[in-house]
């Protein structure tokens, strides 16, 4: 089922280099219902279930080890709409201190994250992925697709989270925001 997708390495979720703000969005994507969705800063499960009208699965896709830490793997499906593809790198100080962050399987981890504690999200910071870049990137494509990064703060430390987002989803959903008056501020979440 999953055989045309590709995992983000924890080197591209890291990288200092091509991530722009949400300032500088509107420089790299002139689509408005594109920047809407990248924009919104709530949690992504609640919009792609309102945006496709279906429950939104998470499936864990590996949970590896990767320098001090551990990377989560997952898909976000809408149904059966592959949508979203996603890795969290989690440092191994914060799963001794939460434990149950290594053992979330396939629940969404801002859903469950928000249900626990209060967790702030930082900003976001978006990446357009070239298929030229391969392997590396995320869905296999003769066409760019963007990705988000942000970092859940907690006391003990920060969980990086990157979302690479499938043809056509983004659109979609943006077009649903816009249709219901949902605009996203330009700072991404506060």
């Amino acid at each position: 089922m999953y055989m045309d997708l590709v995992l983000p390495t924890a080197e591209l979720i890291l990288d200092q280099a091509n991530w722009i703000s949400a300032t500088r969005l509107p420089e790299h994507e002139p689509d408005g219902r594109i920047q809407q969705a990248l924009l919104y800063p709530n949690l992504l499960t609640q919009l792609l279930a309102s945006t496709f009208g279906e429950p939104v699965s998470v499936e864990l896709l590996a949970l590896t080890p990767v320098g001090g830490g551990f990377r989560r793997n997952v898909a976000l499906r809408a149904g059966e709409r592959l949508c979203v593809v996603a890795s969290t790198l989690m440092p191994e100080s914060l799963v001794e201190h939460y434990p149950w962050l290594g053992s979330l399987g396939n629940r969404p981890l801002g859903q469950t994250l928000e249900r626990f504690m209060e967790t702030p999200k930082g900003p976001f910071e978006y990446r357009v992925m070239d298929p030229a870049e391969g392997l590396e990137l995320g869905f296999r494509s003769r066409q760019p697709t963007w990705g988000r990064r942000f970092t859940f703060t907690l006391p003990e430390g920060g969980l990086t989270v990157m979302e690479i987002f499938s043809h056509g989803t983004l659109e979609q959903a943006g077009q649903w925001l816009l249709e219901k008056d949902c605009c996203c501020p330009q700072d991404g979440p506060s």
